[in-house]
């Protein structure tokens, strides 16, 4: 039996409830794949951006993953303060929902990175940095490393 999930507001609010259960911010900055650069070592760049910026695209990518009967996660990345930053994840298939363990009705996950996964990321608010770091590390974020970021795991 298929789950039917929440609506993209209702999901959010049972996610900001389950971030303050776990001691994370309730205040939630949507972050995308875009918005993560690797380095090669247990550090990433995070470019900051307004807390409702990236709000559409990953309301976007809810709806998509709704559609697909295959599950979504909302999931946290770090956190900086006051804000969570956060993202949303769907699997593109079958494989790929069973090899990130999702529930099996398509139903929604919430998740908190820490311990090992959690990455330690430094904020970058700069453009003209940004597109530095961009070019130096140029490397790490080539496809085959960028596929890790797939399921938001630095």
């Amino acid at each position: 039996m298929r789950s039917i999930l929440p609506a993209f507001d209702e999901a959010v609010i049972q996610f900001q409830s389950f971030l303050g259960n776990e001691g994370y911010s309730r205040q939630i900055v949507w972050i995308t794949p875009c918005d993560i650069l690797l380095t090669g070592k247990p550090m990433v760049y995070l470019r900051v951006s307004e807390p409702g910026q990236n709000l559409s695209v990953v309301q976007r990518e809810y709806e998509l993953g709704t559609a697909a009967n295959l599950g979504v996660k909302l999931s946290s990345f770090c956190d900086f303060g006051k804000f969570s930053y956060c993202f949303v994840w769907h699997p593109r298939d079958k494989d790929e929902a069973q090899r990130a363990l999702m529930p099996a009705d398509g139903g929604l996950t919430l998740s908190v990175t820490n311990g090992s996964w959690r990455p330690i990321a430094r904020r970058v608010s700069n453009r003209i940095l940004w597109w530095l770091l961009k070019f130096k590390y140029r490397r790490e974020n080539a496809p085959p490393q960028r596929a890790l970021l797939d399921f938001g795991l630095p």
